[in-house]
């Protein structure tokens, strides 16, 4: 199956961000995410930000660097972009929960 971005936002540094998303790109040296939440979203009530029905897969508590110039694979649910700006490759809206 082929997953196809309808969207892409530029993501400011130490960023957690939830949504239906893609991929994640590296465009400088030094993100890391962390933690990362790998599934699928499943839209629903926006007040609550990972809901119990989000089909979870596999959540990474640890670190995951991603390398400049390279894309972390999804799909993920929500994730935390650490060190750097990173542009987040989603369907749908991409909900912000910390700045």
């Amino acid at each position: 199956m082929s997953l196809h971005a309808l969207h892409a936002t530029h993501v400011a540094a130490d960023t957690q961000v939830s949504g239906s998303i893609i991929k994640i790109y590296s465009p400088v040296d030094g993100l890391t995410l962390n933690p990362t939440d790998f599934g699928h979203f499943v839209e629903q009530d926006t007040t609550i930000p990972v809901p119990s029905n989000h089909k979870i897969e596999q959540t990474v508590a640890s670190a995951i660097p991603v390398i400049v110039g390279t894309y972390l694979e999804g799909p993920i649910v929500q994730t935390k972009c650490l060190g750097q700006i990173s542009i987040v490759y989603h369907k749908g809206p991409l909900r912000v929960l910390t700045p």
